[in-house]
């Protein structure tokens, strides 16, 4: 697959040949053209005994901002994750609550081929760290039209082969389009190498042959570990198109000038929060708020106005990580440290939803403290938790502080959750993703001493949990005695 979005604004053109039928494959573009895309995400991971899952929303929008006379097009894309719940109002027009953006500036000439607008550079499969955008898929134009059961394969520098084959034509909500295969995969797929990380894409994607773009996109991504080739992770997207408009005049220009602005906003917010020295972050990320709060109340009403707002709160809140974490790595996006077992643990925030009040890694010090980050949907994630309650029961452990971290609960589901999973535990509200603890999916156990040392932080749910939690909180009494006798011991010297 070439992972490139703007499959969503390039477009098929589907013909019949005398003889039968037969398809072109030609990109199209249209200045103020945009399409909308509307799907879900899925992650999971196994291996070891071990599984999660994560589950979101995404909503892509692509367009056309500039074309040359050479016809090569100037295309503005943003993908939004959103959260999975649907009774969670979430507008179009609105990026305010996303849980992660990302804008993305693309050129694409008149063959079909997608660069980086900036750096040339041609676009990497869906594994690279780009991941989080969603640049979907393009068709490049194929040799010759193809019929059902044709197939041909484009080459692109450093990157394995893609691979397409016609399926035929097929029907998407009542829309008749012409389904395509797509496949691409490292060279050491069916042979894994243990140095090298091993991935896999395989995708279906749908031409609407009235409209003369892509309708539906069906990916799945699959990844192995280069350390361990027994875990492994998949994400499958699945999108349909929901939009296709063409703006004119002024409200194009408020729509391409507002994507600008806020695309350059990013570029400094990324600049900022890369940023390893904690003074030099400070004052970049208050100089990125200072310059972009009075864009924000200038840009005009679109969507992009509410991703610029997104990203000053994503500044404040940054800001706000550096003066709690005191002596604490502060938390980022690019560039952070990673938890790592047996050293000291990163700094974290959840919030108490019956106190209200916030729950941090400076807070707890001295007392041992087990997180399970959940999902209350999940059937995976009872089952850790009703582990960590188990294992928080057994033997002299019941001192310590357990905490279940929801990316988000209401009162009604707290009570179906405790219903399900009794016992002695606190219920917060926190980042389930993007922290030092490497927490991309639900569930997800964590457990620090009480000399704030991370001893677990494990990834999913497996039978094994129950038996490292209760090794590594029997281990807590013994360290607490022993500290105790090292404090008498220096206040008789």
């Amino acid at each position: 697959m070439t992972g490139i979005v703007v499959t969503l604004i390039v477009t098929a053109s589907l013909s019949a040949s005398p003889g039968g039928s037969a398809w072109t494959v030609r990109p199209e573009f249209q200045i103020g053209q945009e399409l909308v895309f509307e799907g879900k995400i899925r992650d999971t991971y196994k291996g070891q005994g071990v599984s999660s899952e994560s589950d979101r929303r995404i909503l892509v929008r692509v367009l056309t901002l500039e074309k040359s006379a050479s016809q090569t097009a100037k295309v503005a894309c943003s993908t939004a994750h959103l959260d999975s719940d649907t009774t969670v109002a979430t507008k179009l027009n609105s990026l305010t609550d996303a849980l992660a953006l990302r804008l993305d500036l693309l050129q694409v000439d008149d063959k079909g081929n997608v660069r980086w607008f900036e750096d040339k550079a041609e676009l990497a499969p869906p594994t690279s760290e780009k991941m989080v955008s969603e640049l979907g898929f393009f068709i490049e134009p194929a040799p010759k039209p193809l019929k059902i059961n044709d197939h041909w394969v484009v080459r692109r520098g450093g990157q394995p082969p893609i691979r397409f084959t016609v399926i035929g034509p097929d029907t998407v909500t009542q829309v008749k389009c012409v389904q395509l295969h797509v496949e691409q995969e490292s060279q050491n797929w069916a042979n894994a190498e243990i140095s090298l990380p091993a991935w896999k894409i395989d995708e279906m994607v749908w031409y609407d042959d009235k409209s003369h773009s892509i309708f539906k996109v069906d990916r799945t991504v699959e990844t192995r570990d280069p350390a361990s080739p027994e875990i492994a992770y998949s994400r499958q997207v699945t999108y349909e198109q929901v939009s296709n408009v063409k703006y004119h005049g002024t409200v194009f220009q408020n729509q391409s000038t507002d994507f600008m602005n806020a695309y350059a906003a990013q570029k400094s917010l990324e600049k900022a929060l890369a940023t390893q020295d904690e003074v030099s972050r400070t004052k970049l990320l208050k100089s990125f708020r200072r310059e972009n709060e009075p864009n924000l109340r200038t840009m005009h009403t679109t969507m992009y106005r509410s991703a610029l707002d997104r990203m000053l709160r994503t500044a404040d809140a940054a800001e706000k990580f550096v003066a709690e974490a005191d002596d604490e790595p502060a938390p980022s996006l690019i560039g952070r440290r990673d938890a790592v077992v047996g050293d000291r643990a990163p700094h974290f925030v959840v919030r108490s939803t019956k106190t209200g009040q916030k729950i941090s890694k400076n807070t707890i010090k001295g007392e041992p403290t087990v997180m399970v980050f959940i999902d209350p949907a999940s059937e995976l994630s009872l089952d850790a938790l009703r582990t960590a309650v188990k294992a928080k029961m057994s033997g002299e452990n019941s001192s310590v502080k357990l905490l279940a971290v929801c990316t988000k609960i209401d009162e009604q589901e707290e009570k179906d959750l405790r219903a399900q999973v009794p016992g002695d535990y606190e219920v917060c509200t926190g980042a389930g993703s993007d922290g030092a603890y490497g927490i991309t999916g639900m569930p997800h156990v964590v457990y620090i001493d009480h000399a704030g040392v991370l001893r677990l932080n494990q990834k999913g749910f497996g039978p094994e949990l129950y038996a490292s939690l209760k090794k590594d909180l029997s281990a807590m009494p013994a360290a607490n005695i022993a500290d105790e006798k090292n404090k008498s011991r220096s206040y008789r010297r």
